[in-house]
């Protein structure tokens, strides 16, 4: 059945029409573009051009008198597979011109196990380990504009026995160029907060439910260790000196109906089940409340604890969050004309301001 809400126009039937026809054709428009929401966004050509990305594993450390060291007896090593960025290590550099990032420590390892699933998967490759400030070596080097989305790969490697879950965290970044050769971070704390609403991380993609497992407004996440079969006996723990691979799933919304509403074929991103899913509409429930909450988030606050992290509007006078508050049950096609808006202005603010998105994986 053709989707009402789609049309394809033919250029000679158009020219066929009466003015009055024509007229009426392009009121016809208008309303199927509202109800899609597709007339607000303006297109941005390749706003970012290359996603680089790096880890810090754990963020503890140790003291003693006067002298704070990091605390190298960590659970777990990162690893990746794959070449790495040219432009990370071209260009991120320190004041004297070194790297800013390890290239780790190279390994073979002749097997991994899916975090996922628990299936043992044998083939000898090589890992670049490392446990700070460690390079991410991927496959390719990824784009990332409004409507894009991937995922991201990399593992765990459990450095001691006994271990039966790991915490995870993904935080965002704005660089910039700051001379022809090197990068820097924005400092602009607007850019990091529309990054984090804006580009959105899952555990799984599906047909039955679209994205799910999403990390949060927080981008945090605890993974268990799968069931195994180890000498003849199912285990719940990490096998320690082994790598698990953990993938997840990025998206950029390219339109704000995305987040909520369930028509995959617009790039939207859950699928009606996870309305009716029992066990999946919570999760739904919760993303819908992060697009309320930032809708009533003042656009135009300067309180650093309370930036929006989905729309920006540059006439900063005369646009704030409406009062009273709005609910999920007001969510329309009305007020999503207007923030609609606000969320591509955010994207455009994006853009016009970074060339590159750091992506950096915390391991508690």
């Amino acid at each position: 059945m053709a989707d009402e809400h789609k049309t394809d126009q033919n250029p000679e039937e158009l020219e066929n029409l009466s003015p009055e026809e024509l007229q009426e054709r392009i009121q016809e428009e208008k309303k199927n573009a509202k109800r899609s929401l597709r007339f607000a966004f303006t297109a941005l050509l390749a706003i970012i051009a290359v996603c680089i990305a790096w880890f810090v594993a754990n963020n503890r450390v140790s003291m003693t008198g006067t002298q704070i060291s990091a605390d190298n007896d960590r659970p777990f090593e990162l690893a990746s597979v794959g070449e790495r960025l040219t432009d990370e290590e071209e260009y991120l550099k320190d004041a004297d011109g070194n790297d800013i990032l390890s290239a780790g420590t190279e390994e073979k390892y002749s097997k991994y196990i899916d975090i996922n699933t628990g299936e043992e998967v044998s083939g000898e490759k090589i890992y670049h380990t490392g446990s700070s400030g460690l390079a991410w070596y991927m496959n390719s080097e990824e784009s990332l504009i409004p409507g894009a989305g991937d995922e991201l790969e990399f593992y765990l490697i459990p450095k001691k026995s006994g271990l039966t879950k790991v915490e995870i965290s993904v935080d965002l970044d704005g660089y910039t160029f700051e001379t022809t050769k090197k990068i820097s971070k924005n400092t602009d704390s607007k850019i990091a907060d529309l990054l984090n609403g804006h580009i959105l991380f899952f555990r799984y993609l599906d047909a039955t439910y679209g994205y799910h497992g999403w990390l949060g407004a927080d981008r945090k996440i605890t993974l268990n260790a799968p069931k195994q079969t180890v000498d003849g006996k199912t285990v719940t723990e990490f096998q320690k000196d082994v790598p698990y691979r953990v993938t997840l799933r990025w998206k950029w919304p390219k339109y704000l109906r995305n987040y909520i509403y369930t028509d995959r074929s617009y790039g939207d991103l859950f699928t009606a089940a996870m309305k009716t899913d029992t066990d999946k509409k919570e999760e739904y429930d919760k993303l819908i409340e992060f697009v309320v909450d930032q809708l009533n988030t003042d656009i135009t606050t300067k309180d650093e604890d309370k930036k929006n992290k989905l729309f920006y509007d540059s006439q900063s006078a005369t646009n704030s969050a409406p009062n009273p508050k709005i609910s999920a049950a007001d969510i329309s096609t009305t007020l999503l004309d207007t923030y609609s808006s606000y969320y591509n202005q955010a994207d455009e603010y994006i853009g016009t301001n970074i060339q590159y998105v750091y992506i950096q994986i915390n391991v508690d």
